[in-house]
């Protein structure tokens, strides 16, 4: 007979209609940790926590007493972020005394550990975590995240800051005047376009895909084009443009002829000999907006200026080993094709004191290597490391000017790190979003709220292939032990994690492969790529299905005979899902509940596209340990079909009133197939997985 295990609280309760509203308000408001280093995805510490509880809790557990547990307030207006509770001493013993097991034995592990936010909750708790990641950027945010914040000296605080302060100075004091003020007011950005030749009327022409510079309500700003005798002048108008783009889905349109350019001449052009002009220039003095300017000769005479000091030393970082020389590799990142090398993502000025950044934290390391020991100097690199590169996220030819808000977009805020046809600089000096000193504080913010809320409990941070990671590979001692794993694993073709991770890494490895030299991974520029289970140009679906069967035949082998699962999962095409329902029935896993949850607010730009998902869809599964009989259960499609109308109807229709999207039910009704399919009290092998996921999308437009 199936051994029913004594059932945890997620698998018969989990109020998504409470946290939903939490979770969205979270991704408006992001815990100060998420700000310490960008990563394409992070779940918000308001679904993992409820989760991470009801995963260690019997399904006896009073419902009221676990939403005070989780920090859930009966009131909405009245909740606070769940990220600010810290939980209480009383809290702590209380799941201590609660849970079916000795939580000083119990181990839960994360085998893809991202951004951090399962394993920083689970430490709050006091839990043995083990997170692994095969992402070395994703390993060096876990350390800085998890474990750096509990390695802390006395006054490292003062001492950090006189070193960013050091640093600051000595940057300021070289560069400041290639930021040249305008007319006494502290300029914090410039906006920049792409030039190229038209190939029909040999005039040079801009790139632009928005002349806008805010939309802001009462005071809109854009950037009005006048052509007079083949020459092309520009004024700032108080209002939103109506001049054309002349770059339109990689299309340029020449301000001349209007006859269009092809995306493969504005490659070769930009290959051969890239050119950009300078627009328009930015004074953040104005209180009630930014001030937008024409630029003057002081502003071209700067930039001239940047550039000569930086050929004059570029060799000398290139001898460093700081400034990357090397070839993007073609579909790393979509710049590739356009710019060629890491370093041509930035200008000379941008590029003159990134390096000089880099050669400084380097000069720091190598003096306290000697004077601090070698685990200090760990700390402290990183965080500057961080730094630097929170510094490029927004400082390059991939951030654009955010017109609605004003202020620069980072690099990333496009999964492709995409070119961008009027892109941004920021004044490092200025006290702006993206400077130096605003990238500082929010860095400082992030290691003290970790500081304060982490626990000091055994962590074991590994940097492995999950598909081939062993158990002898963990130096922990309770690592035969898991009784929970929690994950968010790659999403398909979400985000392809291992590349686009190398516009942070190939500066990070220059100034860290001293440090971490015991781990592989920094000997090279590049990040490993093999084994990373998102679809990117090299890995194709039938490489992330074999990989995902492997991954849930390895969450299998780790967990103990009790041990529980619960993954996350999103993916709008649901010929993915398949890939999602032979991996778990043939790793011999039993879907015991699946929930709904919001991830993803509205009005972000990821989920505006139709079909985009808002939410995820959480998995809940046990393994599956005997052979069954099953001589007189009807497996026939009509019993299936049936099964699956009577327990997906009430569900689904309640889930529309309430508001769901169709793309967001849609999860739902896979999660029931899934439930059905893998439980080991009925036998329905025989049945077409396909016409099985067909069947939830009829359903769903039948209710929606």
């Amino acid at each position: 007979m199936y051994e029913r295990k004594k059932q945890r609280l997620i698998e018969t309760f989990f109020p998504s209609n409470l946290i939903n509203p939490i979770a969205i308000r979270e991704k408006k408001g992001r815990p100060p940790i998420f700000a310490l280093h960008y990563y394409w995805t992070r779940k918000p510490l308001a679904v993992i926590r409820p989760i991470l509880l009801a995963s260690i809790l019997p399904s006896s557990f009073n419902h009221d007493e676990y939403l005070k547990l989780c920090g859930i307030s009966s009131n909405v207006d009245e909740q606070e972020a769940i990220y600010k509770i810290t939980p209480s001493k009383e809290d702590l013993e209380l799941l201590k005394n609660k849970t079916d097991f000795d939580l000083s034995q119990f181990l839960l592990m994360d085998p893809f550990g991202g951004g951090g936010s399962i394993p920083f909750e689970a430490l709050r708790y006091d839990l043995n975590v083990i997170v692994n990641e095969y992402n070395p950027l994703a390993w060096l945010i876990l350390n800085a995240t998890l474990k750096y914040p509990n390695l802390l000296p006395d006054k490292f605080f003062e001492d950090f800051d006189m070193y960013f302060n050091t640093i600051f100075q000595q940057l300021k004091e070289e560069f400041g005047d290639l930021f040249p003020d305008f007319d006494e007011e502290k300029v914090g950005a410039y906006i920049y376009c792409w030039k190229v030749i038209c190939p029909y009327c040999e005039r040079e022409t801009p790139l632009i895909s928005n002349w806008n510079l805010s939309s802001k309500k009462n005071l809109q700003k854009s950037l009005e084009p006048i052509i007079k005798n083949n020459q092309i002048s520009y004024k700032i108008k108080d209002y939103l443009s109506k001049t054309n783009a002349t770059c339109k889905k990689a299309v340029g349109i020449c301000i001349f002829c209007k006859k269009k350019i092809d995306n493969s001449e504005i490659i070769k052009q930009l290959n051969q000999n890239s050119k950009e002009q300078l627009l328009s220039v930015i004074s953040i003095k104005n209180t009630k907006g930014k001030a937008y300017y024409i630029p003057r000769n002081k502003d071209f005479y700067a930039i001239q200026k940047a550039k000569e000091i930086f050929n004059r030393k570029k060799d000398g970082f290139i001898s460093k080993g700081i400034l990357p020389d090397e070839n993007m590799e073609m579909h790393t990142i979509r710049a590739a094709k356009y710019l060629i090398k890491w370093q041509n993502l930035f200008n000379s000025r941008q590029l003159l004191v990134i390096c000089q950044f880099a050669e400084l934290i380097k000069e720091l390391s190598e003096k306290l290597i000697e004077e601090k020991g070698k685990k200090y100097t760990e700390i402290v690199t990183v965080y500057l490391s961080f730094l630097l590169g929170k510094f490029i996220n927004r400082n390059s030819r991939l951030s654009t000017w955010d017109r609605p808000g004003e202020k620069i977009m980072h690099a990333c805020s496009n999964k492709l790190n995409a070119l961008q046809w009027d892109h941004s600089e920021i004044n490092p000096f200025a006290h702006v979003s993206g400077s130096l000193q605003y990238g500082y504080r929010d860095v400082v913010k992030a290691i003290k709220f970790a500081h304060n809320n982490l626990k000091t409990h055994p962590l074991e941070i590994l940097n492995f292939d999950f598909l081939s990671l062993q158990k002898k590979s963990f130096k922990s001692s309770k690592s035969h032990n898991v009784q929970l794993i929690i994950t968010d694993p790659p999403y398909f073709d979400d985000a392809p994690y291992s590349e686009l991770s190398e516009f942070f890494y190939v500066w990070y490895s220059r100034l860290l492969k001293n440090i971490f030299t015991e781990n592989p991974n920094f000997k090279s520029f590049q990040t490993p790529k093999k084994a990373d289970i998102s679809v990117s140009h090299t890995r194709n679906a039938v490489d992330f299905d074999k990989k995902f069967i492997m991954m849930c035949k390895q969450f299998h082998s780790f967990l103990t005979e009790d041990g529980l699962l619960v993954m996350f999962f999103a993916h709008p095409k649901l010929k993915t899902w398949k890939t999602v329902f032979d991996a778990l029935i043939q790793a011999k896993f039993h879907v015991t509940a699946t929930w709904p949850v919001t991830t993803e607010s509205k009005g972000l730009a990821n989920v505006k596209k139709k079909g985009s998902l808002l939410s995820s869809l959480i998995i809940v599964a046990r393994k599956i340990t005997s052979k069954q009989s099953f001589d007189a259960f009807d497996s026939s499609w009509d019993n299936f079909e049936g099964l699956f109308i009577e327990k997906s109807f009430l569900k689904l229709k309640k889930l529309v009133k309430e508001g769901i999207q169709q793309s967001d039910l849609n999860i739902v009704a896979l999660g029931i197939a899934l439930e059905i399919l893998t439980n080991p009290q009925m036998d329905f092998s025989s049945i077409s997985i396909e016409k099985a996921i067909l069947l939830t999308e009829k359903t769903v437009k039948l209710i929606f």
